[in-house]
């Protein structure tokens, strides 16, 4: 008899068996699996066709192919298609050799009337999304000054710091994503001292755990004990080459004075 892991291997596992379907989709369509089961299979070949090097909109899909693959028949297949095509998604059309099959897949209208119902939410998607490829791209301080410009003072003095210790002191770029995002704002929430002391930072030894370097510092601070004579960001970019590279200036510190 299976048991509960056995099932997990293969729901989990077996990646070619599964498609993605998104909730946003099924509700649009009113619940209509198939319709939904469809449009995913199409994405997905649309994908591979496009990693084959076909350049084209249009794509084929043989209604055999996907009645093998997820069991709709040749009907069902007909009358999702119908509804994809009623509500915009898609177009479809037959050509070629024996009336082949071929569909071109509406991303706009996916876009806009299912997974962002709203310019409010489209626009702050793409802002996120800007924010953390801004983000993850900076090298110079005033990359990294218009990077954190919109976020808060300790937060953004922070990044700056942590990101510059990875890169400086252990040759490795942090990549900033919403999940350490959240979990560096939780810190400054409830566990960060203020003033923050900079000189923990740079005594911090992120081998602890380097598969997780923000967590592994965040847990060492939280149990590292007070310590006096507390340095800035700006005075530690003058004392030590951790952050600036030793270059250190008047024009340096007018151009982070946000952060100082």
């Amino acid at each position: 008899m299976a048991s509960e892991q056995d099932l997990e291997l293969v729901f989990f596992n077996t990646k070619k068996e599964f498609l993605i379907i998104s909730e946003k989709v099924m509700k649009y369509l009113s619940g209509d699996g198939t319709a939904t089961a469809l449009l995913s299979k199409l994405l997905l070949v649309y994908k591979w066709e496009k990693s084959k090097g076909n350049r084209q909109d249009w794509f084929p899909l043989t209604a055999e192919s996907v009645e093998n693959s997820l069991g709709i028949n040749t009907y069902l297949q007909s009358q999702a298609i119908k509804k994809l095509e009623s509500k915009g998604l898609i177009e479809h059309k037959r050509g070629g050799f024996k009336g082949r099959r071929f569909f071109k897949i509406n991303y706009s209208k996916i876009y806009n009337d299912i997974l962002f119902e709203s310019k409010k939410e489209w626009n702050e998607t793409k802002t996120k999304f800007s924010f953390y490829a801004d983000l993850n791209s900076a090298e110079t301080l005033k990359e990294y000054r218009e990077a954190l410009d919109k976020i808060p003072l300790n937060i953004g003095e922070f990044i700056y710091a942590f990101s510059r210790l990875m890169v400086n002191v252990h040759g490795k770029r942090f990549t900033w994503d919403s999940n350490n995002y959240g979990k560096l704002k939780y810190f400054w929430n409830n566990l960060a001292r203020k003033p923050f002391d900079y000189q923990i930072l740079a005594k911090w030894d992120y081998m602890l755990n380097p598969k997780e370097p923000l967590a592994s510092f965040i847990t060492y601070y939280s149990v590292t004990p007070e310590k006096g004579n507390r340095k800035t960001l700006t005075r530690m970019m003058k004392e030590t080459n951790i952050f600036d590279e030793g270059v250190y200036s008047v024009e340096t510190e007018i151009c982070f004075n946000r952060f100082a």
